[in-house]
C-alpha cells in the first residue's frame, strides 16, 4: 500500500466539506457517491489489472478486488479504465461545481465568500496537486503502467517514467 490512498481519502473528505454549505444531505450523498464509485472502480477496472489479487498492487486495490469479484480479462484493462474512470472523475468535479455555486451565492458577503473560497482552494490543491504527485511513484512501479490510460497523467506518455 502506498501514500496515494491518504490523499485520495482526503480528497473525498474535503469534497464533502466543500459541499457542506449546500446541506448536510448533499455532503452525505457525495460521501456515498465516493464510496460507490470506488467500489465500481475496484470491481471493474481492478478486476482486469495485472496486479489483480496481488499484495504488490501499489494502490492496495488488487487484493481488495480479488475478494469482491472474479478476475476479468487483462486485455480489457484499457477499455474498462476508459469506460469507468469518468465515474471516479465525477467525484472530483462535483465539489468544484458545488464550490462554484457556493461562491456565486456568497458574493454579497465577504465573510461568506472567504468561507466558500478556503475549502474549494484546499480541495483543489489536494485533488489536483498533491494526489497526482503522490501517485507518481506508485504508477511508475505499476506493471500495468504501459497499458494504463491514466499513467500519462502521473508518469508521462505511454507510462514512461518522466
Amino acid at each position: 500500500m502506498n501514500l496515494h490512498l491518504l490523499p485520495l481519502v482526503c480528497v473525498y473528505f474535503l469534497g464533502a466539506w466543500v459541499l457542506w454549505p449546500l446541506g448536510w444531505y448533499i455532503s452525505l450523498g457525495y460521501g456515498l457517491f465516493a464510496v460507490i464509485s470506488n467500489l465500481v472502480f475496484i470491481s471493474t477496472i481492478c478486476a482486469c489489472c495485472a496486479s489483480f489479487g496481488r499484495n504488490t498492487c501499489a494502490s492496495g486495490y488488487g487484493a481488495i478486488s480479488a475478494r469482491l469479484v472474479r478476475r476479468g480479462k487483462a486485455g480489457d484493462f484499457p477499455s474498462c479504465f476508459k469506460r469507468y474512470i469518468p465515474l471516479v472523475a465525477a467525484g472530483w468535479a462535483l465539489p468544484v461545481i458545488g464550490g462554484l455555486v457556493i461562491l456565486y451565492l456568497s458574493m454579497g458577503d465577504l465573510r461568506d465568500l472567504f468561507f466558500a473560497i478556503a475549502p474549494l482552494l484546499i480541495f483543489s490543491i489536494v485533488a489536483f496537486g498533491v494526489l497526482p504527485r503522490s501517485s507518481k511513484e506508485s504508477c511508475a512501479r505499476c506493471p500495468q503502467r504501459r497499458n494504463c490510460p491514466g499513467a500519462r497523467f502521473t508518469v508521462g506518455e505511454r507510462g514512461k517514467v518522466a
